[in-house]
């Protein structure tokens, strides 16, 4: 009665693709904030679960999120608070771990 079930498999892909560029966005619009030395970690994570994580989310319930799409959103996770903390002790010993092994 309405969609093709391939059909709204695109647009669904399609939306949460213009969902994460939308969160882009408002990374990279807020950005003075999260770059800021100024600002303590924990108000630049309230920064990111208040205004980026509800953008991207927005009408999440309605998804029918498959790996690959499931993968997009945490990379996408992954990268912005990459971004906004930097690398941390973790990230480098994980570097530098990975570099000996080759």
């Amino acid at each position: 009665m309405g969609f093709n079930s391939a059909f709204k498999g695109l647009k669904e892909r399609e939306e949460i693709q213009h969902r994460i560029i939308l969160g882009n966005k408002a990374y990279y619009a807020n950005q003075c904030f999260f770059k800021s030395r100024l600002v303590c970690k924990k108000s630049k994570l309230k920064l990111y679960w208040s205004i980026i994580r509800p953008i991207v989310t927005h009408a999440c319930e309605i998804w029918v999120l498959k790996e690959t799409i499931q993968n997009k959103l945490i990379i996408f996770e992954r990268k912005v608070l990459r971004r906004i903390f930097g690398f941390t002790k973790e990230t480098m010993v994980h570097e530098d771990s990975k570099q000996t092994m080759n």
